[in-house]
């Protein structure tokens, strides 16, 4: 928080957000799975994605999978958009997405409103592993432990998201060389074109 005399006698305080705001935001926001999964198919369907799949895995630490084709984000995407929540993309966003970015489809209604549905994916999992890849760019990853958004006590600002560029690909496949996952809910949400 930061405090400032504005005049004499007349001080500012600037807001402070905890953590939690997300998980509030979130995961205590969607109802149950199959609204989670509607809230992503929408960041699908305003990605101009032709196809999406969901996959579930139930093993004893379950899995879910959802993949589309849609345009992706670029590494500057992930920072400044999907990281930043209350963006002001969905209202500056009023032109039309460029015809390189449509997949050969006509220009479509957008169907994310508050730009919040990504964070539905904490109640997929508890922890989330984003790959994207626009055409223009490597691939990036993000691993994201919806869990740190539960503590009361620890600041929006102090919760780090770690992420990585993969640029070595087998098979149209990004390899990832040491990333180890222990959770025992996982879910990947994967846009890749």
């Amino acid at each position: 928080m930061t405090s400032s005399t504005v005049a004499p006698g007349v001080a500012s305080q600037t807001f402070a957000t905890r953590a939690r705001t997300i998980d509030h935001l979130g995961r205590e926001q969607i109802a149950d799975c199959p609204t989670a999964v509607s809230e992503l198919w929408k960041n699908s369907w305003d990605a101009y994605a032709r196809n999406v799949r969901l996959r579930v895995f139930p093993e004893e630490a379950p899995v879910a999978v959802l993949t589309d084709d849609g345009h992706g984000m670029r590494q500057r995407d992930l920072f400044e958009r999907w990281l930043v929540i209350g963006t002001e993309s969905k209202i500056s966003d009023a032109r039309p997405t460029p015809p390189d970015d449509r997949n050969g489809l006509p220009i479509r209604a957008r169907q994310g409103q508050k730009g919040i549905g990504r964070l539905s994916s904490a109640k997929l999992g508890s922890i989330l592993l984003l790959i994207t890849k626009h055409r223009s760019e490597d691939y990036v990853a993000a691993l994201i432990d919806w869990r740190m958004f539960e503590n009361p006590y620890v600041n929006l600002s102090d919760v780090a998201v770690r992420w990585t560029r993969l640029v070595r690909q087998f098979g149209g496949l990004a390899k990832v060389d040491r990333v180890g996952f222990y959770a025992a809910n996982f879910s990947i949400i994967s846009a890749v074109a």
